[in-house]
Formats: structure tokens, sequence, C-alpha cells
């Protein structure tokens, strides 16, 4: 369907809502796919709880009862109940600018060839941004306080330290994720250590509950050439087959590994999909925001954002983990 635009002084309003609509679901989640470690996350839409715009998740201390016996004559305790059972997480926001120059209306004579500009540079943001998002996942640290809390705070090398969600990590034992920082050879020891791993993500409960794992290329071509000596590695499994190189994919006890060029060298992450989730605030997953004159520095057009709102959250640290200075 052609949208006309016909008047230049409503060029922004009509692109901001053609924009918009090009914005379906569909759209919204192939741009999610296009990173390595963004498509993995499992994803909330989550409005604010309390007037100060924090989000109160329901984290749940698992490891240690609140309550305990009675005989009916005792009288029963709520210490505790209110600061162990939710966390505090405030959303942040990122913007990816747009530009739509008044060259382009004046080449293109408004109608649909601006509307093909206009989508081709609202990929192009989408995409930009998909890949900003994906990279303060991966941070080894955060810089700042507006960008989103990346994988390797949230499940740290030394989980005793530091506030998570609110919660003070050294004096909150439970919300703390697995760690093991011995510092292994991979060829020696890389094996025994991520069955140890798996076994403690898993609270030893007899099964092993965690989802995938992550990595760095590095570590995870280790894993590669481990996987022809080990029953436990393989490659994309096919039925009556083991110990054969089917591709580039691994897995460990039928559990994918994927890797991430950003995520800190030597460092193997242990994930369970609902014990580490993205919420997302509704209606501002890749929003398109209406138009802004670009007048400053005699720039003649308009700029038009799209916006994102949203944070990683842990609601059990104790089913994840991770391996440190992992070595060759």
């Amino acid at each position: 369907m052609t949208i006309p635009i016909a008047r230049s002084y409503d060029v922004g309003t009509v692109l901001t809502l053609a924009l918009r609509k090009f914005l379906t679901k569909k759209v919204i989640a192939q741009n999610y796919t296009h990173p390595a470690t963004l498509r993995l996350f499992e994803r909330e839409a989550q409005t604010k709880t309390d007037s100060a715009g924090y989000w109160h998740i329901p984290v749940q201390n698992i490891g240690s009862a609140l309550g305990g016996e009675f005989d009916g004559g005792d009288s029963t305790s709520t210490l505790g109940v209110d600061d162990t059972t939710y966390a505090q997480y405030r959303r942040k926001w990122y913007a990816e600018p747009i530009k739509i120059f008044k060259t382009d209306v004046w080449d293109t004579g408004g109608g649909e060839a601006l509307l093909r500009i206009g989508v081709h540079r609202q990929e192009a943001a989408i995409k930009r941004l998909a890949s900003l998002l994906n990279t303060d996942c991966t941070a080894t640290t955060q810089t700042t306080t507006k960008k989103l809390t990346p994988i390797p705070v949230l499940i740290p090398v030394n989980p005793a330290t530091g506030t998570v969600g609110g919660i003070d990590r050294s004096a909150e034992s439970w919300y703390r994720s697995k760690t093991d920082s011995s510092s292994p050879s991979f060829a020696a020891d890389g094996p025994t250590a991520m069955e140890a791993m798996a076994r403690t993500v898993s609270l030893n409960d007899g099964y092993l509950s965690f989802d995938y794992i992550m990595t760095d290329p590095t570590t995870f071509g280790y894993m590669q050439a481990k996987a022809r000596a080990f029953l436990n590695f393989f490659s994309t499994p096919q039925p009556g087959t083991s110990k054969v190189d089917w591709g580039t994919t691994v897995y460990f006890h039928n559990k994918p590994v994927y890797f991430d060029s950003a995520l800190p060298a030597g460092r193997i992450y242990f994930m369970k999909r609902d014990a580490f989730k993205q919420h997302v605030v509704p209606g501002v997953d890749f929003l398109v925001d209406k138009p802004t004159a670009l007048a400053a520095g005699g720039q003649h057009g308009e700029i038009m954002y799209v916006y994102w709102g949203g944070e990683n959250v842990l609601y059990e640290p104790a089913r994840t983990g991770q391996i440190s200075t992992v070595a060759a």
C-alpha cells in the first residue's frame, strides 16, 4: 500500500506512524535473534511497581526456610519475608537515531519512495541498537549505571560481594550465583570442572536442570577439541552416533553451548532460562518516537529515535554459575 506524503511539513508525522506500523512483533523478534547472546534471553514485559520506578521481582530464597514446625500453640514468625521474597530492579533506557533530511524529501518527492528510505534506516538503527544491547549484556564490567547490568556482573567470579536487585550478596548468601575460580586447564580439568558446575547449578537435585552454556570463542574451541575424546561432549547429536563432528555446534549433556566474542575470555557460564530473564518495558520495545527538527549545527531535516527500555534480572542466582580463568 502506498502512503502518500504530499506536504513537507507533515513528513515526520507520517513517517513516524508508518514506521511504528512496520514494527510488528515478528520484526522485533527477528532483531532479537540478530546478535549472538541477546537471542538466548527469556523475555517478559514488566511495568513499574512503585513510585520510584522500580520493578519488584519475586525472587525466592529456596535455600533457607523462613518458618518451621509448630504444634498449634507456638507463635509463628514472618520476620524477613518482605526483604527476601522480592528484589528491586530499575529499568534502563536506550535510544538510537534515525535521520530524514529535507533533501530526502525533495529527492523522492515524498510518497512511497521516502517511506522506503525511512524503513531502511529504521532497520539499520534497530540492528545497531540490538548490537549495542548485546555488547552491554556481555561486557566484563558495567561502566555506567545507565547501561544494562551485564552477565559477568550478575554472575560474577566472586558472588559474595556487591548488591544486585537491592539485595546485598555479602549478607544474603542465598542470593549468590555459583562459582569456580580455580583457573582450570581445559585440556586437563575442563570437562571435570564443567561436570561439577553442572551438578552445582542443578542444586544436586538428581538431574541436570540448566538449559544452556555460554562462553567465549577461544574456550568454545577447547570444547570442540575435547568433543572427540569425551562422551559427555559431542556435536549435533544424531540417533545411534557418538563422537561424530557434525558441525560447529557443541553440546554438553545434551545442553547447547553458545559463544559470544564479547564475553570475558576464559569464562564458562551455566544458565537456566527462568532463573535469568530480560524484562522489557511494555510499548518501549524498539519504539519509534515522534520527530524532532534537526536545527542544531545547521542541519536541515528531522530526527526520530528508536527507544528501548528494560533490564536483566536474576530470579534464582543459585541456578546460574560460572567457571573463570579457563586456560588451554
